[in-house]
């Protein structure tokens, strides 16, 4: 995603600069035992378009999914699973397949 000179050569950009802000939130927070942030972005769940109510929102079973990981203190990120969290994150990014997306938008008439 970055070039040899540490430039974006693309929109990814948005990717690193929530990756930074992740990694910093992450960080300091670890200091409070009241803050748990979780992690759901490098689940196989979010790759699925089947698993989208619509464009911004999740279908109600990730809300089980959630309440699971609460329940059973999983899906926390800390200073210690930051690198593999996001290092899994942007591997998904990289390799997910948008071919399908883009057959069935070729057949989608756009109204002027």
């Amino acid at each position: 995603m970055r070039n040899i000179k540490g430039a974006y050569s693309d929109n990814s950009k948005y990717f690193y600069i929530w990756e930074k802000s992740l990694r910093y939130f992450i960080t300091k927070s670890s200091n409070y035992k009241n803050v748990k942030v979780y992690g759901f972005d490098d689940l196989d769940y979010a790759d699925d378009i089947a698993n989208y109510k619509d464009l911004p929102h999740y279908s109600k079973d990730l809300n089980s999914i959630q309440l699971d990981a609460i329940k059973n203190q999983t899906n926390i990120l800390t200073p210690q699973n930051i690198d593999k969290y996001l290092k899994t994150v942007e591997q998904k990014i990289k390799s997910y397949d948008i071919e399908p997306f883009i057959k069935a938008l070729e057949n989608v008439e756009i109204e002027q």
